[in-house]
Order: structure tokens, then sequence, then C-alpha cells
């Protein structure tokens, strides 16, 4: 799919991750029965990351606007209004496999799911951390984090995994996306605050204000201290989320809950040291390469 969509040269700026992309499905649902789930996973997750890198990386900030207002619609006719080609062919390549999405949940008879992943409040979060760099403002933690919820990507993935599981039905989605639910609101957390802690020097440097750079702020801290108290938020978001899982009285299955387990341990892995995304070859290859190219013998 990657090959035959050409993705490297339409996108020479991104980061190209469809290996790492797999490795993540897998993390997610390894079983045979999900096959069809995390090819759609695999997809869905390389185009958030050049969405991603069109925000915080080579996308102009009043150029991003046009393409905000272009996801918040979903509309093909909406393309004409994109000023760079870029755009124009990464929201085609978008709508191409939302289409794919929408095809395998017809066949599974929940077309309901399809609207859940159309989340607006990602970009939206990301344009305003755009408009931050650009008028160099610097918000408190707590105004960082009302964004940050929403670019760490947490809520867009789960609905993205939840796509691949025909045991997700309406009330999963409902479940997921509750305001107050507490597996929400951890994987929320961590999916910022892991990001942040291993990533705030490099994202700094591009201009970006980062979490500890907000708290220092706020709290009037150090940064080792802004680092000391989101391992400590990470640690109550864990607390939560095992609680959770010992006591599943939400309504779900329990695929359900062991997915969102699953997308948590991932975060875990992915950024306890690094960046594992964006600097594959520090850990994340060996990684890959034990469970992909040498897998433990089964006989």
């Amino acid at each position: 799919w990657y090959k035959e969509q050409d993705l490297k040269s339409k996108f020479p700026h991104a980061r190209h991750r469809v290996v790492e992309a797999l490795f993540y499905a897998l993390g997610v649902y390894f079983e045979p029965r999900y096959a069809a789930g995390r090819n759609m996973l695999v997809k869905q997750t390389c185009l958030v990351g050049f969405i991603d890198d069109a925000y915080e990386a080579y996308g102009l900030y009043e150029e991003l606007q046009y393409f905000t207002d272009a996801i918040e619609r979903f509309d093909i006719s909406s393309m004409d209004e994109l000023p760079t080609v870029n755009q124009k062919k990464l929201y085609e390549t978008l709508l191409h496999v939302i289409g794919e999405a929408e095809y395998l949940v017809q066949k599974e008879g929940r077309s309901y799911a399809i609207p859940y992943t159309k989340d607006e409040k990602y970009v939206k979060a990301e344009q305003i951390e755009c408009r931050r760099k650009h008028e160099k403002d610097v918000p408190t933690f707590d105004e960082y984090m009302e964004t940050g919820v929403y670019t760490g990507a947490a809520r867009l993935a789960m609905t993205q995994i939840l796509i691949g599981m025909e045991e997700a039905d309406q009330n999963a989605f409902h479940w997921i996306l509750n305001s107050n639910n507490k597996f929400l609101k951890a994987l929320q957390i961590c999916s910022r605050l892991y990001n942040d802690i291993v990533t705030n020097e490099d994202e700094e440097k591009r201009g970006f204000k980062t979490a500890s750079m907000c708290y220092m702020k706020q709290y009037n801290v150090s940064k080792k201290e802004a680092i000391e108290a989101f391992r400590a938020k990470i640690g109550d978001a864990w607390k939560d989320m095992n609680e959770g899982c010992m006591r599943p009285t939400m309504g779900v299955p329990m695929q359900v809950v062991r997915a969102t387990l699953n997308y948590q341990r991932l975060l875990d892995l992915a950024y306890r040291d690094n960046d594992g995304y964006t600097k594959p070859n520090i850990s994340f290859q060996q990684l890959i390469t034990k469970v992909l190219i040498q897998p433990i013998p089964l006989d």
C-alpha cells in the first residue's frame, strides 16, 4: 500500500514510519481476526504522522488554517480551497483511507463508526499550538493541557483502533469518547506527557511551547521538578487504568478494554527513554527486529 500510493515521494519532508506503525498495530491487537483492522490502523497511523509533521515541522502557519478548515468539513470539494500541492495530496490520501475504513465497517453493519474517527478537535488543537509558536505565546500549563490532550492524539487513536474491532459497538465509541472516562483521561495525560518528557528539548529548539516550559512558568519550578511532576501524573494515570481493568463495570466488551490497555502499554514502551517514533534507530528498531524478523520459535 505504501509503495503503491508512492507516499515517500509525495511527502518527502514527513517521517516515514510504516514499519513502526505496523509494530504499533500488532501491539494493540495481534490476533488473526483483527488483520483487516490492523491494516487500516497502520494506514491511519501513518497519515496522522504526516498531519502532525505538517503542523509541527514544515507547514506554514498562514496556510495551515485552510487545512484545518478542510478537515473540519471532510468533503472532497474542500480540496480545491487548499493553497498548496502538498496539502491537496495529503487531504486526498486522507479521504481515500477514510473511504476504505467506511467500506470495512459497512460490511460489518457498523457504519456508525466512521463519524467518530473524524476528530476535528485534533487539528483545531494543532492549529492553536501553531498559533502559539507563531505569536511566541507561552501559555500556563493548564492552558497548554487543554489543547495538549488532543494533540497527543490518544482520543483519535482509540477511535481508529475501535474501527478494526467487530466487538466495538456504538456503546464502545460512546464510552471511549466520554470526557469523564478515566481510561480516556489516563491515555490523554500519558500520551501528552510521555511525549513531552523525551521531546521537550527538540520541540523548544523549533520554537514550540512544551509542557515543561509551561509548567515551569505557572509554578516557578525547575525543569527537573517539572519532569518529576509529569512522572507523578503518569503514575496516577496508570493507577486509574489498572483500577478500571480490575473493575470493568463500564459495560463494554473486555476486548475493547484490553485494546485500550495495550495502547497505554505501547505509549510506555515507545516513550520510556526516547521518542521511539521519531528516532526509531535508538532502540525501537531492535524491538521491531526481535518481533517481526527474529520471532520466538513456536516449536
